[in-house]
């Protein structure tokens, strides 16, 4: 069992190395949030720049224009988390009094990247003079490049403020806006600016000036949804399907079972690829609004992070390499078991008997056709998220590590970034690899829709909406520092308890099947570690930082208490478990629960 462990362990350590390796630097942005004002009494302005972020930011420059003046501070250095950087500027005064545009702009390092945040408001000399032309500057969501309108009165005096990394590439004009191109000269970023858009005219020996603001959501990473064409992935499914459907060599059990399995990873890689665009569809011809609603949802999550990096790194790598070793491993490794015993198999086969009901036959079921569909239907699910988080924790690690410096907060967020680290990897690659050798083959699935119900219930789309029900009673209490840093370390404590519990479980790790009963680590003590370190970190987090309600703490527990008792449900089926039960008494806390 040791050996199984220790193989798993270095499985997962090469495969995090792997990512690492295939995700190019360019996609390692930092988690940068800046927050920039400025406000101006008589001749001085004071421009604020605070650093919402969990890492340190260094600035190059801070600046503002004035009345066709730039005032520049080369400040070159670093803004801890949570620290505001301030900086007074003595300007001249216009000539003429009024209102002016005033602009105040940083710029600062992103892994190596200059980036730049501005923020626009009114200077007043003596008197406030608003032109009577207005603006409304729309905020837009835009890739390399795209459009802003800004709509007007007067749209030919329309003039942008833009971040130093957005550059116009054309006007077009009309009775009621100004229509702009814009492109970013940074590639592979995801960025929010503000921008702004201000009309200023001279009238009775006064300046005048109008200002509005809109926002220019910025997505520059790659967009492919893999680079295999459908057509290629619809014809290799159909290929596959054929040596099923028509059993070209009987004899052959190696190939038909991995036909079996080759066309699920082909088709569901069409799925996946697709499905945005088939639910888009449905959506000129259904007009039920809780349809629109509901699919919404679904293709914002289609389409957002968490298939992002699994289209972007993972499925043509993924793809290839089972096209590649499964054939050989199943014939070397895996070749004694029986073709009728075979859960993908038999799922394929209940799949190709189904055209046999317009001729009276029978559909071809089984339970291993039931497993077989079961397991399909987890890893469609899990995998494209677990490969998602992976990479996307593997981003926020590095940031983690190359920004990192002593200190008790920063060291604790750090460690607790590493353990939530640990277990995303170790249940991606519980996921992805069932193997025999392991010995994680999937002997059961969860039976229940209930079962299925609670444990989905924590994890997108449905958390969108599944905890709101929970939401209220707020918990707000202030309590001394000492309280409040005995708890961060506890929280860091328990995730790593956490982070125990998903290694002790190894390959085995995943949710709503049976892979073999674990008893070492944790789970000597308790059968849930797991739920419990997460429970206790939630109370934690609601009571001593205010971060969630009471209502979402209580929902928090209710619903991983449903899953402790579904998952024992099932897992109760098994002998194994049941003999574990006896000698592990306690379910969360031991000798109390």
């Amino acid at each position: 069992m040791c050996e199984v462990l220790l193989i798993v362990l270095r499985a997962c350590i090469i495969f995090s190395i792997i990512i690492v390796l295939l995700v190019p630097t360019d996609v390692f942005s930092g988690e940068v949030e800046l927050t920039l004002s400025h406000y101006s009494v008589d001749n001085v302005v004071t421009v604020n720049i605070e650093n919402n972020s969990k890492i340190e930011v260094f600035v190059e420059d801070i600046y503002i224009d004035l009345d066709h003046e730039r005032y520049r501070y080369s400040y070159k250095g670093r803004i801890m988390p949570q620290e505001t950087l301030t900086h007074q500027f003595h300007v001249t005064t216009p000539a003429l009094q009024g209102t002016y545009p005033l602009t105040a702009a940083v710029s600062y390092l992103n892994e190596g990247r200059l980036l730049s945040l501005k923020h626009a408001a009114v200077f007043n000399y003596l008197e406030n003079s608003p032109a009577d032309d207005t603006c409304t500057a729309e905020s837009v969501n835009t890739k390399n490049s795209g459009y802003i309108k800004v709509k007007s009165s007067n749209p030919h005096s329309v003039e942008l403020i833009l971040p130093d990394e957005l550059v116009v590439m054309s006007r077009t004009l009309s009775s009621e806006y100004a229509l702009y191109k814009v492109k970013s000269l940074t590639k592979g970023l995801k960025n929010k600016y503000p921008y702004f858009a201000y009309i200023e005219d001279i009238r009775y020996a006064k300046h005048r000036t109008s200002l509005c603001k809109g926002y220019i959501n910025v997505d520059s990473l790659s967009s492919r949804r893999g680079a295999v064409p459908p057509y290629v992935l619809l014809l290799l499914s159909a290929v596959f399907l054929c040596v099923i459907y028509f059993n070209l060599m009987p004899k052959a059990v190696t190939l038909t079972r991995y036909a079996s399995r080759m066309f699920l990873v082909t088709f569901s890689y069409y799925l996946l690829q697709n499905i945005d665009s088939f639910l888009d569809f449905t959506l000129n011809y259904i007009g039920n609004y809780s349809y629109h609603y509901l699919v919404t949802i679904a293709l914002n999550n289609f389409r957002g992070s968490n298939y992002s990096y699994f289209f972007q790194y993972f499925v043509d790598l993924y793809m290839a390499v089972c096209l590649v070793v499964t054939f050989p491993y199943l014939y070397y490794y895996d070749n004694n078991k029986a073709i009728d015993q075979d859960k993908y198999v038999s799922l394929l086969r209940s799949i190709c008997s189904v055209p046999g009901i317009f001729i009276n036959k029978t559909v071809y079921w089984n339970k291993y056709s039931k497993l077989g569909m079961l397991t399909y239907m987890i890893k469609l699910f899990y995998i494209p998220y677990l490969t998602s988080w992976v990479i996307n924790n593997t981003i926020h690690q590095n940031n983690l590590t190359m920004n990192f410096h002593w200190g008790y907060t920063a060291v604790n967020e750090y460690l607790t970034a590493l353990f939530i680290y640990i277990d995303t990897v170790v249940f991606s690659f519980g996921y992805i690899i069932e193997s025999k050798m392991l010995r994680n083959e999937i002997k059961s699935a969860e039976p229940t829709a209930i079962g299925w119900i609670v444990c989905l219930w924590c994890y997108p789309p449905f958390n969108q909406l599944s905890f709101k029900i929970f939401d209220y009673g707020v918990i707000d209490m202030t309590y001394p520092r000492w309280v409040v840093n005995i708890v961060i370390g506890l929280i860091t404590l328990l995730w790593g308890i956490f982070a125990w519990a998903s290694v002790t479980l190894g390959a085995k790790a995943s949710n709503l099947t049976n892979r073999g009963i674990v008893r070492r680590g944790p789970y000597k003590y308790v059968r849930h570690p797991a739920y419990t370190a997460k429970i206790i970190v939630w109370f934690l987090q609601g009571i001593f930082l205010s971060q969630y309600s009471l209502g979402i703490l209580l929902g928090f527990t209710l619903i991983y208490v449903l899953r402790a008792i579904t998952e024992e449900r099932h897992l109760s089926l098994d002998e194994n478990y049941l003999d574990y039960k006896k000698s592990v008494k306690w379910k969360f806390i031991p000798k109390i629960i």
